[in-house]
């Protein structure tokens, strides 16, 4: 009997896996939002504002998000425009990225629904009118 019980409780303890911690795993893939975003400069590589294309007045400006919610925009003559970031997930419905800034960047602040993300680029919407794409600043 004891035999048995030994060999249940080593089965046991051997099955469990001590590597597999509560927050390791990424519950959706949107959330990879808050890990890729701040590997990387970013540039906008598309923006549409109620359909009229405005990308080129974001034209060399670097997008640097970093943890926890802070967002830098360095401009073209170098000067620095200060902002936030926060990634919002409302169950069953929508993921959206949240940004903040001020002028002369404060168009593409406001609440935008991820569409897609990957390692380069993400993907937002506000509506069918409004878009911003950002991309790996190379």
């Amino acid at each position: 009997m004891r035999t048995l019980f030994f060999i249940i409780a080593v089965s046991c303890i051997l099955s469990c896996n001590t590597a597999d911690q509560p927050g390791d795993v990424i519950m959706n893939r949107y959330e990879a939002v808050e890990l890729i975003l701040p590997r990387n400069s970013w540039k906008v590589e598309k923006f549409i504002q109620n359909g009229n294309n405005y990308t080129s007045e974001f034209a060399g400006i670097q997008f640097h998000f970093y943890e926890p919610d802070s967002l830098r925009a360095q401009l073209k003559d170098s000067s620095t425009v200060v902002g936030s970031w926060r990634y919002q997930a409302i169950p069953g419905t929508i993921e959206q990225l949240n940004i903040d800034l001020a002028s002369p960047l404060a168009k593409i602040s406001g609440e935008w629904r991820i569409l897609d993300i990957m390692n380069s680029e993400i993907k937002l919407s506000k509506s069918e009118r409004d878009t911003l794409v950002f991309g790996y600043f190379e």
